[in-house]
């Protein structure tokens, strides 16, 4: 192969390089155009239900001044895929509730997962001993009281395969946060007070009456 070929080749494979590299550019800014579309759908769709909804925790009589949420920004930073470790036995717990009285869970194991280069873990219920998919997360950090609700928020996501999406921006707060008189919400248990901000999720949540 003489000089122009190899030059040529050359030439061929970096284009093609730049090329490959800027599919999967323009494929991951797709990808995440279309996640923070879907959040935007999903939250809008909280504010409509809230509005709406016969079962929506705010009173009927409230529901006109509601204005809807406030969020911190969406970062797919906080989108984390947790390793389960599953509980090795079958185990109940009463957890406490803002109104003094308590609910059944399972404790189906421990979410791990990693913020700045450190390792932290939740503990996952299962609301439905039926349904031990289904994982439950209530949790605290130190925006709580500040930032965010005093009592915690949730964060509802499903087993697969080992693991879980632990997505802090789908952070809720407990419906006791609408209406403290007629809804009672179970409190995060102090194993799940991260020591870190998240900055994720629904902020707190404050009549203006």
């Amino acid at each position: 192969m003489n000089v122009n070929n190899r030059r040529n080749s050359f030439f061929i494979v970096i284009g093609f390089l730049v090329v490959a590299g800027l599919v999967l550019v323009f494929q991951w800014v797709l990808q995440d155009d279309e996640y923070l579309i879907n959040m935007k759908k999903s939250r809008q769709k909280k504010v409509e239900m809230l509005k709406t909804d016969p079962g929506s925790p705010i009173p009927d009589s409230l529901k006109a001044q509601f204005e809807g949420l406030t969020y911190f920004p969406v970062s797919k930073r906080w989108k984390k895929s947790a390793r389960f470790k599953k509980n090795p036995k079958f185990q109940r717990i009463r957890m406490p509730k803002t109104d003094g009285q308590v609910d059944d869970y399972i404790i189906a194991g421990w979410l791990e997962f990693e913020v700045s280069g450190k390792t932290y873990k939740l503990t996952a219920y299962n609301p439905n001993e039926n349904d031990s998919k289904s994982l439950f997360v209530p949790f605290r950090d130190a925006t709580s009281g500040k930032e965010t609700y005093g009592g915690g928020r949730y964060i509802d996501t499903r087993l697969l395969d080992g693991y879980a999406i632990l997505d802090f921006n789908e952070a809720y707060n407990p419906y006791c946060v609408y209406d403290y008189y007629n809804w009672a919400c179970p409190v995060p248990p102090e194993e799940n007070r991260l020591p870190f901000k998240v900055e994720a999720g629904e902020k707190v949540f404050e009549w203006e009456l």
